[in-house]
């Protein structure tokens, strides 16, 4: 049996619905695979339940045959084997089958392995990459086409088969007359998130009638040369709906070709005959089409090559005179107009709603933006009151730093200068003991201190023992004054340094006036008169004549 894949290529609303039955329902039992390369196949990766849930009333509204089993259920059969395989850049961003992006080889090589029978691949993404998919996986290739004109009104069905125009010309690997393409509409690319991000995005920008038709047009016209440069075989479907003898004629190329048992004498497509206002609108869009092409790099010839085949496959409606239109197809285009505008008027309700939501939605954030804003001006306001009085505490400690740093510098600077006085009072106490005065004069202040040891004591001795020991003080005492006086050596030693202690003088003068000796204080004085006085200072002249006045005036006293 052969086992070669076949690929049913074509764009949406070309009857690849139909042809998938077909090859379903041969007894032959092909494996049939129905758009594979599907968004909803992705998001099935994780829960392969999906692949079953469309559900009836979207297929009748496509006005899609009736299948009997799922449309998916032979993707669902081998889930688990083929759709690890699938990435999300081959769906639509590899379309045109450029640079580096996955282009499904790999997913479509599984799903050949996996089939239970000859695989039979339908798709509605791969018109573009139909040389990339034959050069990789070989098999044989039918490209399905209808004429453009009832193909595009047979997109405004639903408003997703604008959008995948858009998201196939989104592709960032693109050709040249895509490029030109984009720029003539003003195309809004979305080339970030995922694919449901990207819909949303473009039915956000929807295209006007003009570019829709522009855009199909474009993709519809490289559809065709792809699959006339690298199909095995064409097939329009409208020729196929009302010609028999065609029919027969695919019928016997695909018998000649392995692939059997395939019924088409139940194939009807519907075809509207046109107004020249249609035609005027149609044919000046077309010919805007034509000049991108050629644009790009497309030969005149090979523009009327591809219109040749058009013309050749044209609806037989559109030869007859608009007069001669059936009735029945008049009622049925009718039908159809008004299930459309039905249809626009509902969406353009849904889209109102939906806008409107998004429009109070967004009011809303404004007015939580503006109160949030508010918000966080009063929270700045605060902060910036809290840190002008942080600066201020800031400036004020700063200052009580300057100032204790400046007491403590004064401080250190008192501290220095006591330190040096002490150091210049310990120098001078140094001095003043190392001086040989110090050391001379050291038993007088031995014999000072030994006297006021001894009248302190004298003082806490009681009663009479205290006088008795107070005359013999007195006594020892005017002993010792005579003694330095019969010695004029001695006694003018004494003087010339008792002058240099005062109060020790002036102690020992009291004592020698109560002694009542002031013959001995003359003698003292004579003596020490006749002495040479002239190495004296005049401080201990001074203290000399006033000893001796001292001593005139208790001798007038006691006369």
């Amino acid at each position: 049996m052969e086992s070669k894949p076949i690929f049913v290529h074509s764009l949406f609303r070309a009857g690849s619905t139909y042809l998938f039955h077909v090859f379903r329902r041969s007894d032959i039992g092909y494996w049939c695979y129905q758009e594979p390369l599907h968004e909803l196949s992705y998001y099935s990766k994780e829960d392969r339940e999906l692949l079953l849930s469309e559900k009836g009333e979207k297929m009748e509204q496509l006005r899609h045959p009736s299948l009997g089993d799922p449309y998916f259920l032979e993707l669902y059969e081998v889930a688990d084997d083929c759709l690890g395989a699938l990435s999300a850049e081959s769906i639509y961003d590899a379309y045109f089958a450029m640079g580096n992006l996955d282009s499904g080889i790999g997913f479509w090589r599984s799903l050949i392995h996996a089939a239970h029978a000859r695989p039979v691949i339908q798709e509605c993404r791969t018109s573009a990459r139909i040389s990339t998919i034959k050069s990789a996986l070989g098999g044989f290739h039918l490209y399905l086409w209808r004429n453009p004109w009832d193909q595009w009104w047979s997109y405004k069905v639903d408003r997703y088969f604008d959008l995948t125009s858009q998201l196939f010309i989104n592709s960032p690997h693109h050709p040249g007359v895509i490029a030109l393409l984009r720029e003539t509409i003003g195309f809004k690319s979305l080339n970030q998130g995922d694919i449901e991000n990207q819909k949303q995005w473009f039915m956000k920008h929807p295209l006007s009638p003009e570019d829709s038709y522009l855009v199909f047009y474009v993709l519809w016209l490289l559809g065709l040369h792809q699959g006339a440069a690298h199909g095995d075989l064409l097939i329009n479907i409208d020729r196929l709906g009302g010609s028999q003898g065609y029919r027969r004629q695919v019928a016997d190329i695909l018998a000649d070709n392995g692939i059997t048992n395939i019924d088409f004498s139940d194939c009807s497509i519907p075809q509207t005959t046109y107004s020249s206002f249609d035609r005027d609108f149609f044919q000046s869009i077309e010919e805007k089409a034509h000049a991108l092409f050629l644009s790009s790099g497309m030969s005149r010839e090979e523009i009327d090559s591809l219109q040749a085949i058009r013309q050749e496959h044209e609806p037989e409606c559109w030869r007859l005179p608009m007069e001669d239109a059936s009735a029945p197809a008049i009622l049925r285009d009718a039908q159809r107009a008004r299930s459309l505008a039905i249809a626009g008027g509902a969406e353009t309700a849904e889209l109102c709603t939906h806008f409107h939501g998004e429009i109070a939605l967004r009011e809303q954030w404004v007015t939580d933006a503006e109160a949030q804003a508010r918000q966080a001006e009063s929270l700045a306001l605060q902060a910036q009151a809290q840190a002008q009085q942080s600066e201020a505490m800031a400036q004020q400690s700063e200052a009580r730093a300057q100032q204790s740093e400046a007491m403590a510098q004064q401080s250190e600077a008192r501290a220095q200068q006591a330190e040096a006085r002490a150091h210049q009072a310990e120098i001078a106490l140094q001095a003043v003991c190392a001086s040989t005065s110090w050391r001379l004069t050291q038993p007088l202040r031995f014999l000072g201190n030994l006297f006021y040891v001894l009248f302190r004591m004298i003082r806490s001795i009681p009663g009479r023992i205290k006088q008795n020991l107070n005359l013999r003080v007195r006594s020892i005492f005017h002993w010792g004054i005579r003694f330095v006086q019969a010695r004029p050596a001695i006694s003018s030693w004494v003087f010339y340094w008792l002058q240099k202690v005062p109060r020790l003088e002036a102690r020992l003068r009291n004592l020698a006036m109560a002694a009542d000796s002031p013959s001995s204080l003359d003698r003292a004085s004579t003596s020490f008169v006749s002495g040479d006085m002239e190495h004296l200072s005049p401080r201990t002249k001074k203290n000399y004549l006033d000893l001796k006045n001292a001593v005139e005036q208790h001798k007038k006293e006691s006369c």
